[in-house]
């Protein structure tokens, strides 16, 4: 049986974006739900991560069957292991969001907290991030990240996504 690299590439594209979206819709809903204590909110979020899990567990396996399978090169191996990485990071942002969802449940019946403001700035410097990659991946730039642009998006200097990432060579 015959592996089409190409194809495989594409679908693996398809589940890294589906599962992006997946998670900047669990962090906005963790965030509002902090925001106005909203309970069935943060039991929707605790209860999504198994989605996230089961996503990051067939993503990472196609992977590994593609390196298996076709041994690609170049870009298309660059792509393979930004996929994996970013696969990774998005489990563990997801596994965030389910701790905060799991905070607010626990915090429901205790008297109201005053948030932080710095903790408003930090959820919206997440999204934007969750936003910048999403949109690099459908423009075809996900890989390369442009030196030092983590720490001017974590400084709320970056500019648009276009600014963050450069095309990919190869």
């Amino acid at each position: 049986m015959g592996m089409n690299l190409v194809s495989e590439l594409v679908e693996v594209r398809r589940s890294i974006l589906s599962m992006a979206a997946i998670v900047e819709q669990q962090v906005d809903r963790a965030i509002v739900a902090l925001r106005t204590m909203d309970i069935a909110l943060a039991r929707l979020v605790k209860a999504g991560d198994d989605e996230i899990n089961n996503l990051e567990l067939e993503i990472e396996n196609e992977c590994l069957r593609i390196f298996a399978l076709t041994h690609p090169v170049a870009g298309d191996l660059r792509f393979m292991m930004a996929v994996l990485r970013i696969n990774s990071n998005l489990e563990r942002i997801g596994d965030k969001a389910k701790s905060i969802a799991k905070r607010i449940i626990d915090l429901v019946d205790c008297a109201p907290v005053r948030l932080p403001g710095a903790l408003n700035e930090m959820a919206e410097k997440t999204r934007k991030m969750l936003g910048i990659l999403a949109h690099a991946e459908q423009e075809g730039r996900l890989p390369l990240v442009q030196p030092g642009q983590a720490q001017k998006i974590q400084a709320g200097h970056a500019g648009s996504p276009a600014d963050v990432f450069r095309p990919r060579a190869g």
